[in-house]
């Protein structure tokens, strides 16, 4: 894709996408989450503030772009750049979050596990419109 900048929107929201559809699978497989979010440490379905948690999705598909773009030459592959990626995105937040949360470590997974998902979506969409 020559215009970075639509580069950059599309995989943002091919990744909000994806994570609004693991979002899905995950509440269906682990009922028990969706009991966890009804807590009162988080913010109601209604409240405004929560597109922030859209934006911040949006904005690492954006800076994932950003990534591949310079880098994309020092990457087998589109996979292995979002599996990279990836990790340096999920290792550290789970850590930091299981220290410092009293959230189950379910919750926890799963929350690394939509970074994770997340970058590897990005890199198959970057490798495929931008390889």
């Amino acid at each position: 894709m020559k215009n970075k900048y639509a580069l950059a929107v599309t995989v943002g929201a091919i990744v909000l996408v994806a994570d609004q559809i693991l979002n899905a699978i995950f509440g269906s497989v682990f009922p028990a989450l969706n009991t966890e979010y009804a807590q009162p440490i988080f913010k109601s379905g209604s409240n405004p503030l929560n597109i922030l948690l859209f934006i911040a999705i949006a904005i690492n598909g954006f800076l994932l772009t950003y990534l591949w773009i310079k880098t994309k030459k020092s990457w087998k592959s589109g996979l292995e750049f979002g599996a990279t990626m990836g990790i340096i995105l999920s290792v550290p937040m789970f850590i930091n979050n299981y220290g410092n949360l009293s959230l189950s470590t379910l919750m926890l997974i799963t929350w690394s596990l939509f970074y994770l998902v997340d970058a590897l979506v990005a890199g198959m969409v970057l490798e495929k419109l931008d390889g």
